[in-house]
């Protein structure tokens, strides 16, 4: 074990000198700021160019914090831009498009081996029909650049924000994709480009709060003794293991008062609306009526268990009995909010 002398003492008169290493004074960033990235909401910003449009950007004022990646331990910088800075960017393509991305970058002489001590602006120009490029060592992206065959200028709509917030400890923000590699028990992230808030549990990562998701109403019509897809809800990827609890309401007008209409909740996780091979996850039923063409409300509800990853729930109708002749359909009266499905993903 090597214990290092604690930052900021001074020896008394007389005694040596105590002198520090520039990468041990950055470590008091490390101990501080948790996450490389840019300090400030604003702060370098890339632009469309202020002087109007051409083939370059404006980067924003303002400070990041970067690691430097070079060696063991390179620790943190503290980067200051004091005023807005153009940066040219390459001329769009001939044929097809290609992303750019824009980044800041460290240059220290002592641990990358090159021949400066500052830190810059700077951009890879990416290949046609490509990806994003990957980000230099001792780098944060900025933002990325779509560039297409017959632009003449990149402007605010080909400009796609790639920033990330150095955090203290506590919240982290990050995005889906760069989350922390090693959190502690107890990090809590934020993604800005979902907007969700986790925690890791030591295993893994929990989301904090239930999504709710709702479809509109619908009208199917001319349902028989064939099962017929009539909603359909895709859900997004949690970012976490989470279980399903559906809530489905919905109005079945019948032809007479002999049919009884089956409803059915199915897990459709990887399925095209109105494939209804999935697993069924709740079952419902049509009340009967004595007499004539009549309406009946029936509500059911279906649970999924523990998963992740993006899913489906689909939702079909199918008459059980009645007369050969006897059809019905689902309606979907805008006077009827209740006449829907309604998902909660429960983070577990």
């Amino acid at each position: 074990m090597v214990l290092e002398v604690p930052l900021f003492l001074q020896a008394a008169s007389g005694d040596t000198a105590i002198d520090y290493s520039a990468r041990e004074v950055r470590q008091l960033l490390d101990a501080v700021i948790v996450s490389e990235g840019v300090i400030g909401n604003g702060d370098l910003a890339v632009s469309q160019r202020g002087a109007g449009a051409n083939d370059s950007v404006d980067v924003a004022a303002g400070w990041a914090a970067i690691i430097g990646d070079s060696v063991s331990a390179q620790g943190k910088y503290l980067c200051r831009n004091t005023a807005a800075t153009n940066l040219a960017i390459s001329a769009a393509p001939g044929s097809g498009s290609r992303t750019d991305l824009v980044y800041a970058k460290v240059r220290d002489k002592v641990a990358d081996g090159g021949s400066s001590y500052d830190w810059v602006l700077d951009k890879v120009t990416g290949t046609v029909g490509g990806g994003t490029p990957a980000t230099p060592a001792s780098a944060i992206p900025l933002a990325t650049i779509l560039r297409t065959a017959g632009d003449s200028a990149v402007t605010t709509a080909r400009i796609s924000d790639a920033r990330l917030w150095a955090a203290a400890p506590g919240t982290q923000v990050c995005t889906r994709t760069t989350r922390p590699a090693t959190p502690r028990p107890g990090t809590m992230i934020f993604e800005v480009d979902t907007g969700l808030g986790f925690q890791w549990t030591g295993t893994r990562w929990r989301g904090l709060q239930t999504l709710v998701y709702s479809n509109s109403p619908v009208h199917v019509t001319g349902i028989t003794t064939a099962e017929t897809g009539v909603q359909y809800l895709p859900i997004p990827d949690p970012g976490c293991q989470a279980y399903i609890t559906a809530d489905c309401t919905m109005q079945i007008v019948r032809s007479d008062n002999t049919g009884v209409f089956t409803m059915y909740m199915r897990d459709s996780t990887g399925l095209a609306a109105n494939n209804l091979t999935g697993p069924v996850i709740g079952v419902g039923q049509s009340l009967g009526t004595p007499s004539g063409t009549e309406a009946t409300y029936s509500g059911f509800t279906g649970y999924k268990g523990a998963y992740t990853g993006a899913t489906n729930i689909q939702i079909s109708v199918r008459r059980a009995t009645g007369s050969p002749t006897s059809t019905g359909e689902v309606n979907a009266s805008t006077i009827d909010p209740n006449n829907r499905l309604v998902v909660q993903v429960i983070p577990t």
